[in-house]
């Protein structure tokens, strides 16, 4: 199919790739709509186009700051380590692949999962996990999210004992508990 391109100089042309099944696709160009690149040649040029990495899920749902976060999706794993991040909001940190012991049951041959740390933000609000297997250049866009939530904080606990054989209720008082 024919794309847009735009002229850099007379040796570049830069495109945009339209949607596409993975495979290997052929890159011609022309110049008058007739005459194209590649068709004579013996040598042509290929682009790859791979299945883009889907976020299913996160855990935990919600966190703060340091929270490990364990996200499944699909072809999470399909790139090179250094590839790996995750986009947590607008912060871009390095993702790593999650053991095979991961939170989750995989649910087909191709579900993966990666881990990464949750950044620093000023806001406590939800914001969407993204996951990048090129290096941070395009990421999944699949609206799963991490919910920011402020530290607990304990201030008491009544009883402040109980016996040895256990089975005493213990209420634990502070501030920033979820559900």
């Amino acid at each position: 199919s024919w794309v847009p391109t735009s002229y850099v100089n007379s040796t570049t042309i830069i495109c945009e790739a339209p949607a596409h099944y993975s495979a290997n696709v052929h890159v011609d160009v022309t110049m008058n709509g007739v005459d194209f690149t590649g068709r004579k040649e013996t040598r042509r040029i290929s682009f790859r186009y791979d299945e883009a990495p889907t976020v299913r899920r996160v855990q935990p749902e919600h966190g703060g700051f340091g929270t490990t976060l364990i996200v499944e999706g699909l072809h999470l794993n399909d790139a090179p380590l250094s590839q790996l991040r995750c986009r947590v909001g607008n912060s871009i940190v390095v993702a790593v692949p999650h053991s095979s012991t991961s939170a989750f049951s995989s649910t087909s041959a191709s579900s993966s999962s990666v881990s990464c740390i949750a950044p620093s933000l000023r806001s406590m609000e939800p914001v969407p996990i993204e996951i990048s297997t090129d290096g941070g250049k395009t990421f999944s866009h699949n609206n799963v999210q991490f919910h920011y939530v402020a530290r607990p904080i304990i201030t008491h606990v009544a009883p402040s004992w109980g016996y040895d054989v256990g089975g005493t209720s213990i209420s634990v008082v502070g501030r920033n508990f979820v559900d």
